[in-house]
């Protein structure tokens, strides 16, 4: 290879490189930020349905992929998304399909039958009020379980009068 072709190369790569650095280091307009942040709400009220929060945004994340990564966590916990690749889903369809997969994702959590056996899930969430209430959403006896009694079997023998 010739030392131009070589330059030529290596400034089209230098290109490329400054191109990804400056989508990486671009600030995110107004609209894009209210768009991140109204994802990260929905998807913070059903990941404390699990007991976990939403991850961050991450900076030259579009809004679409950002929203895209997020319904990752939960697509395992929507029967009708559990296979299904979001990659390619054309950014038309993501407010559906998001809907979706958060709607089935939150039934699936407050289901007892979905939790383990003797394991309850704290969730924080506020009330019409604003006010910090923690409900508990799984097996019931795994709380009650250490207050109740062992059933206990006997006969119960009389003394004939006499």
């Amino acid at each position: 290879m010739s030392e131009s072709a070589e330059t030529t190369r290596l400034r089209g790569e230098l290109s490329r490189l400054e191109q990804q650095l400056a989508q990486l280091t671009r600030e995110p307009t107004g609209r894009e930020m209210d768009e991140i942040s109204a994802a990260k709400q929905r998807a913070d009220e059903v990941a404390r349905l699990y007991g976990t929060t939403a991850s961050n945004h991450v900076p030259g994340e579009t809004p679409v992929a950002y929203r895209k990564r997020l319904l990752e966590q939960f697509r395992p916990h929507s029967p009708s998304f559990a296979s299904a690749s979001l990659d390619a889903l054309h950014p038309s369809m993501l407010d559906t399909v998001e809907k979706q997969i958060l709607e089935e994702a939150r039934a699936k959590a407050v289901d007892p039958a979905s939790h383990p056996p003797g394991k309850l899930t704290p969730v924080q969430e506020f009330d019409s009020a604003g006010r910090l209430c923690t409900k508990f959403y799984g097996d019931s006896a795994a709380w009650m379980a250490p207050f109740m009694t062992k059933p206990v079997l006997c006969n119960i023998v009389r003394s004939p009068k006499g």
